[in-house]
């Protein structure tokens, strides 16, 4: 059959910096515009240059391609395009702007999205793959050309250090594989001519195909033609793609594990809302069978369980009935809430209120919000503009990306401006609803002066008779040596839902340190000596620095 099709641009607010962001979509006309409709949501690669008018161009020109597929597609199915802004990876930014453009366009048009498949092809294939395993519960497929599985496959470089372990582990598909268990997977290695391209290697893509040839995978594999004209002819025969995605309707899965290092993972019928420790593996394992669901879990402490039916719950062993009452609805979905209270589960009221749907617990998770960089101007000349100069710094990699384990160092522009406002101009409005880096000490930051006290580092009294070291304690240990530096994350002691993240020295060189650090990769805290890291580690529990 023959639909028609157009193509429309839509622009929604960004939550995280209060811009106008795109989202190119292709929508069919409805005979039910309230009823649910297929669709496939397409990442492009990456953008040069990344600009809004760059992406319009190149996601109408895509949508016109796509346009045969769509009229003669059996089911009627939506394309939806995000910008996706940041580098390859789909975590933080580009993940809040997927998240809210799919919302917007389902408020804008009034439909449900659903079922909903991801395809993407080079970095558009790798911020699929991680959308995936970090939120499988909401697709039903996903097709990729060029995923970037495992960054230690392919080095760019000197091993990275063993502080960003964790936060690499949290977001690597390698390491959250399991959670793909029940999605149905196509992947592609497109190949180019004498070997050339920008996509991952055939290392990657062979990791990739091995480690989900086995046992609660359905996964396709195949090598694509060359791709001619780079990452834009990806898929060749749109129509292929579509009749792949709509040739096996979804099917619930009966048994999955899951494997997480963050709060924002969830698996199919199971969401996890707080582990035990930051940087720390949370596993949870499903299983249905005719008279109860199982589930097993280790380092969780808070989750949330998709009932099925009135089959009982049995929970690391225990068995809990359930009733009317202890069900919530959330996203359309309902689900039984359970937090671990000493030596047991039990089931919390759905009047309690959950957690914040972005949980900062470690650097890592802060790209998923807005930040305000905050130098410091209680010092003389010299310190203020030093501050500024480094804060400044701090936002240009922040924005450009180089913290990237996927890409490792390449810079690409993630059209978000980070602000830098200086301490005497920051206001309480902006400080309830943003996170804060704070760069320098009591003496030369009025915030730090403000909260000294409140915070996990202390400052003693400044030695009049050694004017050119700040002191500072933290963890029970005072630091002296004029290269001694400190950076870590707690929360705002003010604004509890917000966090705040404390960089500062003995000296302005050794603060300065910071700049060639990959910040979004360190753990809740981390300590150096001149260029030696002495101390490191994740606050226990999470965010608190108690």
């Amino acid at each position: 059959m023959s639909r028609d099709v157009a193509c429309h641009v839509l622009h929604f607010r960004s939550a995280v910096d209060d811009t106008d962001q795109p989202v190119v979509f292709s929508m069919p006309t409805l005979e039910n515009p309230s009823s649910s409709v297929a669709c496939i949501i397409l990442s492009h690669d990456t953008l040069d240059p990344p600009t809004r008018e760059r992406f319009i161009d190149v996601a109408v020109r895509e949508a016109h391609r796509w346009l045969p597929s769509l009229t003669s597609s059996n089911e009627p199915v939506i394309l939806l395009q995000p910008m996706s802004r940041g580098n390859a990876e789909g975590i933080g930014l580009a993940g809040r702007d997927l998240l809210e453009a799919i919302h917007a366009v389902q408020e804008d048009r009034q439909v449900t999205l659903s079922p909903i498949y991801l395809a993407g092809v080079g970095a558009g294939a790798t911020r699929s793959l991680q959308w995936a395993t970090l939120w499988p519960s909401r697709w039903s497929g996903v097709a990729l050309a060029g995923a970037f599985w495992d960054e230690r496959l392919d080095p760019a470089g000197d091993s990275p250090p063993a502080w960003e372990e964790p936060a690499r582990e949290s977001i690597r598909p390698a390491e959250l594989a399991s959670n793909l268990s029940g999605l149905r997977l196509l992947i592609e290695h497109p190949w180019w001519f004498d070997g050339i391209g920008g996509t991952s290697s055939a290392r990657q893509f062979n990791a990739m195909k091995s480690q989900l040839s086995k046992p609660g995978f359905e996964v396709s594999s195949r090598q694509h033609v060359p791709l001619l004209l780079g990452a834009t002819d990806w898929p060749s025969q749109p129509n292929e793609l579509v009749e792949w995605f709509f040739l096996k309707p979804a099917e619930p899965t009966r048994s999955m594990t899951l494997t997480a290092y963050s709060t924002r993972v969830s698996g199919h019928g199971v969401r996890l809302l707080q582990a035990s420790g930051a940087g720390k593996p949370a596993t949870i394992k499903r299983t249905e069978k005719e008279d109860v669901l199982s589930i097993q879990t280790t380092g969780s402490t808070d989750i949330l369980v998709e009932p099925t039916g009135n089959k009982p719950i049995r929970l690391d062993r225990r068995r809990y009935t359930i009733g009317p009452a202890d069900v919530r609805t959330i996203e359309g979905r309902s689900w039984i809430r359970f937090q671990h209270r000493g030596d047991r589960w039990q089931k919390i009221s759905p009047l309690e209120p959950l957690p914040q749907a972005h949980r900062v617990h470690s650097m890592m998770d802060l790209r998923w919000d807005g930040v305000i960089f905050v130098p410091g101007t209680l010092g003389d000349d010299r310190e203020n503009r030093t501050l500024r100069r480094l804060a400044e710094s701090l936002a240009r990699r922040w924005t450009t990306g180089v913290d990237s384990p996927a890409h490792d160092g390449v810079p690409h522009d993630a059209t978000v401006r980070y602000e830098v406002i200086k301490d005497s101009d920051l206001l309480d409005e902006q400080m309830s609803r943003r996170h804060l880096i704070l760069i320098g000490t009591p003496r030369t930051n009025l915030l730090l002066a403000r909260y000294h006290g409140r915070l996990a580092c202390e400052w003693p009294a400044h030695d009049e008779d050694d004017e050119a070291v700040d002191r500072f304690r933290f963890r029970e240990h005072t630091y002296t040596l004029p290269d001694a530096g400190l950076v870590f994350l707690q929360k705002h002691p003010d604004h509890p839902g917000q966090a705040i993240v404390v960089i500062t020295g003995t000296t302005l060189e050794a603060i300065g340190v910071v700049d060639r650090l990959r910040l979004t990769l360190l753990p809740s805290y981390l300590l150096w000596e001149g260029p030696k890291v002495t101390t490191y580690g994740h606050w226990p529990g999470g965010l608190s620095a108690e």
